[in-house]
């Protein structure tokens, strides 16, 4: 008997991918008799098992080159030869090579690190390259249309028999794919961090390849957020914004399992500062505006939580405040929501530094001018904060006094400008020359809006109705000498 004849007996021929050889389904989906399925399911694991062990005899009848150099390389051979001679032989048939796919998945562990690596790049790019549905999940045997069985086939048994091979490696494929996630993730708790970092690359790989399993992948990938090694953390940062990138409709479920991580108990801070960092830099579109509103709700859920604690990580409350200010454009909330919560914000502006400070002071600036409402509270604590010493040392020196600037062009109180003025040239005459020449040429854009602002009868009688009053001294000429020199430097500025 020829090779050639006996090679025709084989339902699913070698050379092709699987699924090819799957015929178009539009059935709807049933919940099929047990009985049925266990005697359907019974018949093809019989008919796959009989038939690779024909397509294993065919091979060695045909004595091909390639094929008998694969045999030779798995019994004595290196472990580059290895996995590639195992990697020939499944791509030559899928469906009846599955002990070799197997193979390769065991060697998936942390007891050979260098094997462990290979082999999860190689099983990887087999299950993305050649294995995997582009259009649909794997299905389990019970998922199959069964009860439409002989309909599809039209009564032919070479397709009967042909869909019941395919359905039953298809299940088999399934439960190996799940094994190896399995053994990844098993990886991915390793002591190496080598082999940690691989493992989560090879897990957003999958999840941004492939539909399959990508709940099970998303929610290992963002439990390592939470890993000991700071840089493991960083890098499923890193992976998941590159999921994003490439799959955008996929903001919403990563969000929501991020959440779930931000609100776990005994999460370690750098953990939770991570994750926020990750929310933050998700991109946003207008359209998105219930995506906004959900991050807005997490961001102060948060600072409630660590304004009641009343301990804060300056990190994370810096993580905070630029999620806010990054989500509020594109949000559609109620302005009653909002209100709500800039108690905390103005109580985190005494718990937090100087610069995390300023940044709360720009977000409630931002939130209470959008809704035109700038309040008395909000320009009282704005002045006191003028006077915080750390303000000399500041990194945030120039945003202060945009802020000031901003928030002062909007006020219609002339006589609260003015003692602002006051306080900018109190603070002026003790810190830096270049903290003192921005504070200058913000004066001189506030006396292009106020032109009377620095006369002195205005700025400095006691009988005004200012904040601060001040009593008249035996020599008071080195005020009116102040007054003039800083108003011969902003006559220079103009």
């Amino acid at each position: 008997m020829k090779f050639k004849d006996s090679f025709q007996k084989l339902t699913i021929k070698p050379g092709n991918k699987w699924f090819e050889q799957l015929p178009k389904l539009t059935f709807p989906k049933a919940t099929p008799n047990p009985d049925v399925v266990l005697t359907l399911k019974s018949e093809s694991e019989n008919l796959l098992d009989s038939e690779t062990r024909l397509y294993q005899k065919l091979r060695e009848i045909q004595k091909n080159k390639d094929f008998v150099w694969a045999q030779k390389i798995l019994q004595a051979g290196t472990l580059s030869d290895k996995i590639s001679a195992h990697t020939m032989i499944i791509q030559d048939s899928h469906v009846y090579n599955l002990k070799n796919l197997e193979t390769l998945i065991g060697m998936v562990n942390i007891k050979g690190k260098r094997e462990c690596l290979m082999a999860m790049e190689t099983v990887l790019e087999l299950f993305v390259g050649d294995l995997l549905l582009e259009d649909r999940k794997l299905r389990l045997f019970s998922e199959q249309p069964l009860e439409h069985l002989d309909e599809i086939s039209k009564g032919d048994p070479a397709v009967k028999k042909l869909l019941k091979v395919l359905w039953i490696f298809e299940e088999r494929l399934k439960l190996l794919y799940k094994k190896f996630l399995t053994n990844v993730v098993a990886v991915s708790h390793d002591t190496i961090d080598k082999t940690k970092m691989k493992s989560v690359s090879v897990m957003s790989k999958l999840l941004m390849e492939n539909c399959e399993e990508e709940q099970f992948l998303l929610e290992n990938i963002v439990n390592k957020i939470g890993d000991p090694v700071p840089k493991i953390g960083s890098h499923a940062c890193h992976q998941l914004s590159r999921v994003l990138n490439q799959h955008t409709n996929m903001k919403t479920v990563v969000v929501q399992e991020v959440e779930r991580l931000i609100f776990r108990p005994n999460l370690l801070d750098r953990a939770k500062y991570y994750a926020l960092c990750f929310l933050n830099q998700v991109l946003l579109s207008h359209e998105e505006f219930a995506l906004a509103n959900h991050l807005i709700m997490i961001y102060f859920g948060q600072f409630k939580f660590f304004v009641k604690k009343g301990e804060v990580n300056n990190k994370i409350m810096s993580a905070l405040l630029t999620g806010v200010s990054r989500a509020y454009p594109f949000a559609k909330l109620k302005s009653n929501v909002i209100i709500e919560q800039l108690d905390a914000m103005y109580r985190l502006v005494h718990m937090v530094d100087f610069n995390i400070s300023v940044q709360a002071l720009m977000l409630i600036f931002q939130v209470l001018d959008s809704s035109d409402s700038l309040s008395d509270r909000f320009y009282g604590v704005l002045y006191r904060k003028l006077f915080d010493p750390a303000l000399g040392s500041s990194s945030r020196q120039a945003c202060v006094l945009n802020l000031v600037y901003r928030a002062l062009k909007k006020d219609e109180a002339v006589v609260r400008v003015k003692a602002f003025v006051k306080r900018l040239l109190q603070v002026s005459l003790y810190q830096a020359q270049n903290l003192q020449c921005g504070i200058l040429i913000l004066i001189s854009e506030l006396i292009k809006l106020h032109p009377n602002l620095l006369e002195t009868k205005n700025c400095f009688d006691a009988d005004d109705d200012s904040d601060e009053h001040y009593e008249d001294v035996p020599d008071v000429s080195h005020f009116h000498c102040t007054i003039k020199i800083f108003q011969f430097i902003i006559n220079e500025f103009k």
